[in-house]
């Protein structure tokens, strides 16, 4: 049975590598990924950002390409593809380990309700969660082997690595360890086991938050200020009403799931399953939307922090709920409805991040042969999310359709930055500035070194 539910992925991923290379300008002209394309081009090596070194697994074939000196198109599109490639890697591996329900638990992650991040795909919980699954597929594989030790050294460098991922992978982390803990004899990885892998995870999150430090992690941490700001209305916040509203539209597998979950515990009078099920999933939802409760957070970014709750759903899914359907004879059909879905709503959200390249090409006409700093109001920008990253949208859009490099930055507050009008020979971007000489003439198409920037404000 499993196995036949894990080939089902392979069309799944299939339908994603498709969707990447279709909509890779979509995936690779969006702020953070326009960011760290920028800083892999202009050095040549993997943008490392708040120390989260993972990400060099989705980064490789960009920055392989870069090194040889590959055309920008194909650049953008083996950074695409290479999230997809990197995640289908995964499910494979956990197949030819035999741990078909890690697999699938993967593909759940994966199809369930993403949308918005399938165009955000330099999330590094994403891709944090699925080297997580790979982790305790090896783990299982070994514990299955009786007479085999745990090679507990490989084990410390696995758990060592996630939290450098992102720190929020303790939460999906936890839970996982606390199911498998609750299985007694079905369980698939000892308890000792998930003791010492417990104390190596936290062992390895509390080294990292000591001597690896980000200033952006401990801003992000702020949000937990809205217990107090917020109380007591938790449950009017924009926030949960957000979410709500998006379990009819595109998260609707999420309460599908939900009840299905619950009905099958409630039935099987597995209680501390189910209370741990219900305690993690409106826990962990009640931390995000309070600690990020307007509407100043983008879809995508919010999406991103939901991104556990795929794991809160596909664990008690896969392990309990499918071989009941598959009773039914219903497994199938489900996981391929799931897909299915997946990809459609995959599609159909592409409208608005075209709709945002659109948008930076009807600007790029109008301004691209100038070096200007422009306000937000002026620009008619006001809608636009996360400003901060126009310079390197409009640089490497400009530089992939026009063969010239965009010298552009809308920003709340351009008066702040007169000073530019004296920079000729130097490109400015958020929070820095390079001179043309240490950009690769081949990714940075910049020439003009005798007029300054022109700074356009509201006053």
């Amino acid at each position: 049975m499993l196995k036949r539910l894990y080939l089902t992925g392979f069309a799944a991923y299939f339908i994603m590598f498709i969707l990447s290379l279709v909509f890779y300008k979509e995936r690779t002209m969006l702020n953070d990924m326009a960011y760290g394309l920028f800083y892999m081009l202009k050095d040549g090596s993997f943008a490392i950002l708040h120390f989260r070194f993972g990400v060099i697994f989705t980064q490789f074939f960009a920055v392989l390409l870069c090194k040889a000196g590959a055309p920008l198109p194909v650049i953008l599109i083996s950074y695409s593809a290479g999230f997809v490639i990197f995640n289908f890697a995964i499910y494979l591996i956990c197949g030819l380990l035999k741990q078909y329900r890690f697999a699938l638990v993967l593909l759940l992650f994966h199809t369930l309700f993403v949308t918005h991040t399938f165009y955000y795909e330099g999330s590094e919980l994403l891709q944090g969660i699925s080297f997580m699954i790979l982790m305790l597929a090896y783990i299982a594989k070994v514990q299955a082997q009786e007479k085999k030790h745990m090679p507990w050294f490989t084990l410390g460098l696995f758990t060592a690595t996630l939290p450098f991922f992102h720190l929020l992978l303790v939460f999906p982390m936890g839970y996982i360890l606390a199911f498998l803990w609750l299985r007694d004899n079905k369980t698939i990885i000892g308890k000792k086991e998930i003791y010492i892998i417990s104390i190596f995870y936290l062992a390895s999150v509390i080294l990292k938050s000591i001597f690896f430090r980000s200033v952006y992690e401990t801003h992000s941490m702020g949000g937990l200020r809205n217990f107090i700001t917020q109380f007591p209305d938790y449950f009017t916040l924009y926030s949960n009403r957000f979410f709500i509203k998006n379990c009819s539209t595109e998260y609707y597998w999420i309460p599908v799931t939900t009840i299905l979950i619950v009905a099958l515990y409630w039935h099987t009078k597995e209680w501390k399953q189910l209370l741990l099920f219900l305690f993690t999933l409106t826990g962990y939802l009640f931390l995000i939307n309070i600690s990020y409760p307007n509407a100043v957070t983008t879809e995508y970014y919010r999406e991103n922090l939901y991104l556990p709750v795929g794991i809160f759903l596909a664990m008690p899914f896969v392990f309990d709920v499918l071989p009941f359907l598959e009773k039914k004879k219903m497994a199938l059909s489900i996981l391929i409805l799931i897909v299915v879905t997946s990809g459609i709503r995959i599609y159909c959200c592409h409208t608005g991040y075209t709709n945002h390249l659109d948008w930076n090409r009807r600007f790029l006409n109008i301004y691209a042969d100038q070096k200007i700093i422009i306000s937000t109001k002026k620009a008619h920008a006001e809608n636009i999310p996360m400003i901060w990253g126009t310079p390197y949208e409009f640089w490497i859009m400009s530089t992939l359709e026009q063969n010239k490099s965009a010298s552009i930055i809308i920003d709340d507050h351009p008066e702040y930055r007169e000073w530019a009008r004296r920079v000729k020979k130097s490109l400015v971007v958020n929070w820095n500035m390079f001179s043309y000489d240490q950009l690769n003439p081949q990714y940075f198409h910049y020439s003009d070194t005798t007029t300054g920037y022109t700074v356009i404000s509201d006053k």
